[in-house]
């Protein structure tokens, strides 16, 4: 009998210690929403300050990241096309709690799929009556810390990967380990 109390209790004490919500609340999915378009209208408007400032304290202050920057809007120049079903709620990650407060809380939310319209190139052929904008199609995804009580430097956007969709891609910040 004390064998089976034993392992009964670790596994309650497991079950109800971790809890695992796979279903956002409609303000957790707002906030989601509100990043992702945040991170659109910035590159959309040229934002370049704007958008340094969604990142979290401790990337902006890694070696290059002013450059990093620069070049993602280099890359994703052009006239950004996004409506609000560009934009998807959901996103993976996790939370701790203490006595009933949320102190960490990340995502990595993904915005699958927006376009691009950018000037044909000159030096390709033209027809004489139009010239057709070039379209691409990117997608983004992101890992952000809203809370971490622990350390307010790590709360914001740690990374950012944009990807030329089926061609390439970038990385903008880094992927902050907080275990180190």
């Amino acid at each position: 009998m004390k064998k089976l109390i034993i392992p009964l209790f670790v596994m309650i004490l497991f079950l109800t210690s971790c809890s695992i919500n796979n279903i956002l609340s409609n303000g957790e999915s707002e906030k989601i929403k509100q990043m992702s378009t945040d991170i659109l209208t910035c590159i959309t408007e040229n934002d370049k300050e704007s958008f340094k400032k969604l990142f979290c304290e401790r990337s902006q202050n890694i070696p290059g990241f002013d450059e990093q920057v620069d070049a993602m809007f280099e890359y994703c120049n052009g006239t950004v096309c996004f409506t609000d079903s560009t934009i998807k709620t959901t996103a993976s990650g996790g939370s701790s709690t203490q006595k009933g407060e949320r102190v960490e809380w990340h995502v990595s939310p993904e915005i699958p799929y927006f376009e691009v319209l950018s000037e044909p190139d000159p030096d390709e052929e033209q027809s004489t009556y139009f010239s057709v904008m070039k379209s691409r199609y990117y997608s983004i995804r992101y890992s952000w810390y809203i809370t971490y009580e622990s350390d307010k430097a790590v709360e914001g956007l740690h990374g950012l990967k944009i990807e030329l969709l089926n061609v390439d891609s970038m990385t903008v910040g880094e992927w902050i380990s907080l275990f180190d």
